[in-house]
This record gives structure tokens, C-alpha cells and sequence, in this order.
């Protein structure tokens, strides 16, 4: 299992993303990633306007 964090933030207006994700091999060759984006800041800004998302990822190698 690893984490991992991510992060990016706007002096200018204030807005910022933070990208953490954990990742797991299931077994080998096999890897289950997950992954949440967290934004935020005022209206009009350039992360503000994107709310919340996640991701899960199934990853079969060969």
C-alpha cells in the first residue's frame, strides 16, 4: 500500500487543490488506485468553481 499527497495553490486569488491517493496491489500485476480531489475558493477563481471529485482506477498489467 502507498499514499501519496498533491498539492497546488494560488497566492494571487487564494484558491488551492489537494490530491491524495492510495494505492494497492491486489495482486501482481493487478493494482487498485484511489484518488479524491478536493477544491476550493471564492467564485471566479481558479480552483474555486470545481467543487469535489474522486476517482477509482483497476489497473491489470502484462
Amino acid at each position: 500500500m502507498r499514499g501519496t499527497i498533491f498539492g497546488l495553490f494560488n497566492p494571487n486569488d487564494k484558491s488551492f487543490v489537494i490530491v491524495p491517493s492510495v494505492s494497492y496491489s491486489v495482486v501482481t500485476n493487478l493494482d487498485l488506485l484511489f484518488l479524491r480531489m478536493f477544491f476550493d475558493g471564492n467564485a471566479l477563481t481558479e480552483f474555486g468553481d470545481y467543487g469535489s471529485t474522486a476517482f477509482i482506477r483497476l489497473k491489470h498489467s502484462f
